[in-house]
């Protein structure tokens, strides 16, 4: 009886014709573009710090700061004006009318704007660059209007350090209007004291203030 050898099997052969049938796994790819971190494994996208914004501890705050901002020198000084010059109490229908139809609407657009986009009045205007030229525009016009309310409001100062002086300026005591004023003669019912010029006020300003200033 013979004994047929059998033919050896490299070491490793049969493992390596198994293996090839297996397809080989390869590394986890990680794109730059999509994945924040490096790594083999995708990591949380950490937001970045923002500042946080201020809020209004109260509503109450809010609403005097703006009253504080609508109600100025115009409503005090000059809105009296404009009704006496126009009639009186007719000149308020069509102020309510103008204020209800444009005032308002407005007033919240803008305080919409402000608040949204917590910015200036030129730059909050990124959202729209056309409109570049309104943020620009209420710049001057606010620049313009504190040169002049600003020195109203110097003229009410200088008024109310006047007052304190003894005599008053506008008085009939004072040495500027001594030649105004006239001595009461008895028998002649006319009051001691009596400044012909009823404009006491008036003429403190002329020779007083405007002179001074």
């Amino acid at each position: 009886m013979f004994i047929t050898p059998s033919a050896e099997v490299p070491q490793g052969q049969g493992a390596g014709t198994e293996a090839s049938k297996i397809p080989p796994t390869s590394a986890p790819t990680t794109d730059p573009t999509t994945q924040p971190w490096p790594g083999p494994s995708p990591q949380p996208e950490i937001p970045a710090p923002s500042t946080p914004r201020e809020t209004w501890a109260r509503k109450h705050e809010f609403v005097l700061s703006c009253l504080g901002y609508c109600v100025g020198l115009g409503n005090v000084w000059r809105f009296p004006y404009l009704c006496y010059r126009n009639g009186g109490g007719v000149f308020l229908i069509p102020y309510f009318i103008m204020l209800l139809g444009m005032g308002l609407p407005l007033f919240l657009m803008e305080l919409s704007l402000g608040q949204y986009g917590a910015a200036g009045p030129i730059t909050v205007w990124k959202c729209c660059p056309l409109l570049r030229g309104v943020g620009v525009s209420m710049l001057i016009v606010s620049s313009l209007v504190s040169l002049y309310y600003n020195v109203i409001i110097a003229w009410a100062f200088y008024y109310l350090g006047s007052s304190f002086q003894s005599p008053l300026p506008w008085s009939c005591h004072a040495p500027a209007n001594e030649g105004l004023c006239q001595v009461s003669v008895p028998g002649s019912g006319s009051r001691a004291g009596c400044c012909r010029d009823r404009q006491g006020p008036g003429r403190a300003w002329s020779t007083s203030v405007m002179r001074n200033g």
